[in-house]
């Protein structure tokens, strides 16, 4: 018998990652059209000390953290991005910390195409083991 090519199985993954990067593209618009329409009424105050310690970095040459002590203590990357958002891009504004949010946030749904379009298969979705047990799940 001679096994015959199936285009809709060649066609899948592509519709999968079309499908991804539609539904991330849809998450960067709600996330940015309301910033450039001037939406964020304020900050938290967690998203405010992100600013401050920006503000903080590229104001003053010799302060260089890895770790900021205030608001409870956190890592000095958010605050370097949000400080490069602040020179470079927006200026000191609200649009600024919730825009390097945004941008730092979208990438991360990526590793979420692996799951949908891996090698898995509905079957062993549905089959999971506990302690050596098959689960029974409805519709196996």
């Amino acid at each position: 018998m001679i096994a015959r090519s199936r285009p809709a199985a060649r066609l899948l993954p592509a519709a999968t990652a079309l499908a991804v990067f539609f539904i991330i593209a849809c998450a960067a618009a709600v996330r940015l059209v309301p910033l450039l329409h001037g939406q964020p009424g304020g900050l938290y105050p967690d998203e405010a000390s992100e600013g401050i310690s920006a503000l903080r970095i590229l104001a003053d040459p010799a302060y260089r953290p890895v770790f900021i002590d205030e608001n409870g203590g956190r890592e000095a990357l958010f605050a370097y991005l949000v400080a490069v958002t602040f020179h470079f891009v927006t200026g000191p504004t609200v649009v600024g910390i919730r825009a390097t949010s945004t941008v730092v946030g979208l990438p991360m749904a990526l590793p979420a195409r692996r799951p949908i379009s891996g090698p898995w298969k509905l079957a062993k979705l549905r089959r999971t083991t506990a302690r050596g047990r098959n689960i029974y799940l409805p519709g196996t």
